[in-house]
């Protein structure tokens, strides 16, 4: 979903995915992503409301066996963002497939990140 969404520019999927850094994940995690968008939908909260786990991230691109590689290493969304090709090797993600689709939502979310610090300005 998140490749998708990438792929067409889906902005506020990205920016939800962006905003995770923000939020506080301890009472977020007992929330499920689907619920989390109807409360947003229902109580017309704004985005900064929803949290996005690293997990669930690596999920939705369909990639959620990686995530031990992750959890064990503690690589969080801000170190996801910081990672490059040869980090993904050095972590064990050794198929070449894999590792360019992080990249490409890697090189996607920062873009994002750029953008909204520039619009902030």
């Amino acid at each position: 979903m998140t490749m998708t969404a990438i792929s067409k520019g889906f902005q506020r999927v990205m920016k939800l995915l962006y905003e995770y850094e923000n939020r506080h994940e301890k009472t977020m995690l007992k929330t499920t992503w689907s619920e989390k968008m109807k409360m947003t939908k229902n109580n017309h909260q704004s985005d900064e409301n929803i949290d996005y786990h690293m997990e669930k991230l690596l999920k939705q691109l369909s990639l959620e066996k990686y995530w031990p590689m992750f959890d064990k290493r503690n690589i969080r969304y801000n170190d996801f963002l910081k990672l490059s090709e040869q980090d993904l090797k050095d972590i064990g993600i050794n198929l070449f497939g894999p590792r360019r689709k992080l990249i490409m939502t890697i090189d996607k979310l920062n873009e994002l990140r750029t953008s909204q610090e520039h619009s902030r300005s």
